[in-house]
């Protein structure tokens, strides 16, 4: 996913959201449990933590970007503490990674998970929350 980007700014290469990952000893990245959409069968509820992972490129600078997701309505569900990006040089790339946990989904529907730079949205990716039948009880509060 590319993002729309500022001019002189950094640009959003990609946002993907995943149940984990991890980094090898030359800094290459492993996506774990990549996905678009939770489900439960009774809201509201808790997801269960997830991290959303961007990947910038950016000319030489100090930038600042944060990600907020949204729910049905554009009511902002959660907001990322500011991270900083720095590029050294030149299109030079910069991953950022957030962790979420304890957010609560009040209603199924499409939210949108925001990534922005210094306040300004450059890009997004849908997150379909869906009503299911069929889970177990210990499944119910969880998606």
């Amino acid at each position: 996913m590319a993002g729309t980007s500022l001019p002189g700014k950094p640009r959003l290469l990609y946002l993907v959201l995943c149940d984990t990952f991890t980094t090898d000893s030359f800094g290459k990245k492993t996506l774990v449990g990549t996905f678009d959409r939770v489900t439960s069968s009774v809201f509201p509820c808790l997801a269960r933590p997830f991290h959303i992972v961007t990947g910038w490129e950016g000319l030489e600078g100090d930038y600042a970007m944060t990600v907020e997701i949204q729910d049905v309505q554009g009511k902002r569900v959660f907001s990322s503490p500011k991270i900083g990006l720095r590029f050294s040089g030149p299109l030079q790339r910069a991953d950022a990674i957030i962790q979420v946990s304890g957010l609560k989904l009040e209603n199924p529907g499409v939210h949108s998970v925001l990534a922005l730079l210094e306040g300004s949205p450059q890009g997004s990716h849908p997150l379909l929350v869906e009503k299911s039948i069929g889970l177990t009880t210990d499944q119910e509060k969880v998606a």
